[in-house]
């Protein structure tokens, strides 16, 4: 159909063996995903109150907190008291990755876009509140249901900015920084919708990209030496994503880091190590590379 063309054509200049692949990935309907919120309740817990519920889940390999609702819509979790409790977020699996694989500790963590909070109370998680997360969030609007998100789940130690992160003072230092990055999005378009396929765009890309560069080397300048960061995109286009971070690297300021998971339909890529996850009926497109500041 001629609304596909010109995502099409994007994506056979960089995966011309995979874009058949990609395109039918995003044609598939997505199956409910979420996690449980730690830092107010257990996944045993969890499970249990949705089995009484008559609903089924199944895990993932790589977090016992994050699970696949096997039939049903996002309606039936809101339906329970664990979803208004904040015990569980509904969040995609890819999206759930990026936390993860920086793996933050006690310190300062910066999430750089956080809106609407799905990877910022994820980090308040698995740091079970003991570290001290710097929210940016330049919208208002978004920046309130931000706070909300944040208050539901119980992620405590989080401040809030309203303010682009690009405007950041200059004397912040993190220890952890994650940077998911704005972006085209096109790991997550949905080829039912004609509107939300008009909207994918090259000069939404382009944009994109200036916002990315900026947001990349105002990440390298706040990141402590011999830290970590991790830069992510919902979207699987190169321009966005190695074309960044080979940027990043021509800085000498930063170095990647393997990522070590193992999942199934992963997109090839030019820099060893970071990871292009394919999207599918579980998974949207995704980009993930963990950094080094040298």
């Amino acid at each position: 159909m001629p609304m596909f063309e010109f995502i099409e054509s994007q994506l056979k200049v960089d995966y011309p063996n995979h874009y058949q692949a990609i395109m039918s990935g995003l044609k598939a309907p997505k199956k409910v995903t979420f996690r449980v919120n730690t830092l107010k309740t257990s996944a045993e817990n969890v499970l249990k109150i949705i089995e009484e519920a008559g609903l089924s889940v199944t895990g993932v390999p790589w977090s016992e907190h994050a699970f696949i609702l096997n039939e049903g819509n996002e309606a039936v979790l809101r339906a329970l008291n664990i979803y208004e409790a904040g015990h569980i977020y509904l969040q995609s699996l890819s999206s759930m990755l990026p936390p993860l694989i920086l793996n933050p500790e006690k310190g300062d963590i910066l999430d750089m876009a956080a809106a609407p909070g799905g990877k910022t109370t994820q980090m308040a998680a698995l740091t079970h509140n003991l570290a001290n997360i710097t929210a940016c969030e330049q919208n208002p609007i978004r920046a309130q249901k931000l706070k909300y998100n944040l208050n539901r789940q119980g992620a405590s130690k989080v401040t809030v900015i309203t303010k682009d992160a690009r405007q950041l003072d200059p004397f912040f230092r993190f220890d952890y920084i994650l940077l998911d990055a704005p972006c085209s999005g096109s790991g997550t378009l949905d080829l039912s919708d004609e509107q939300h396929v008009k909207h994918f765009t090259s000069i939404l890309i382009d944009k994109s990209i200036q916002t990315q560069k900026a947001l990349m080397l105002k990440a390298i300048e706040m990141l402590k030496k011999n830290q970590w960061m991790v830069y992510s995109t919902c979207s699987v286009l190169k321009k966005e994503n190695e074309h960044i971070i080979q940027m990043a690297l021509n800085t000498k300021k930063v170095e990647v880091i393997p990522i070590d998971l193992t999942l199934d339909g992963l997109l090839p890529s030019s820099i060893p190590g970071v990871i292009t996850v394919m999207p599918s009926s579980l998974y949207e497109g995704f980009f993930i590379c963990l950094l080094r500041r040298i």
